[in-house]
């Protein structure tokens, strides 16, 4: 996206790609450097239990985050299946060099 030229980032398809990605995929990709580069998912809501096994609201709210995954992870795969789509429909207006 970056290598996109002016002229076209007005095109409705530019901005609806950029809110998509900054807004809703970057927090995900960040999420997954996290679990990719640091800690697996299972180790972090691992040793988020073992530090705060004094307090239940925590381990509540680690438990919960960790059944909404699935869901998580489904919603932003749909996401990419949007964000392509919408990156052909760019490139279609893009001028062949």
């Amino acid at each position: 996206m970056n290598n996109i030229s002016e002229p076209y980032r007005s095109e409705p398809e530019f901005i609806q790609l950029k809110e998509i990605y900054d807004n809703r995929l970057k927090p995900f990709f960040e999420d997954r450097n996290k679990a990719v580069h640091h800690f697996q998912l299972e180790a972090q809501y691992y040793w988020g239990h073992i530090e705060n096994y004094q307090d239940s609201e925590i381990q509540s709210n680690l438990n919960q985050q960790k059944q909404n995954i699935p869901e998580f992870m489904e919603n932003h795969l749909e996401l990419c299946f949007l964000g392509y789509e919408i990156a052909i429909n760019l490139i279609d207006k893009l001028p062949d060099k």
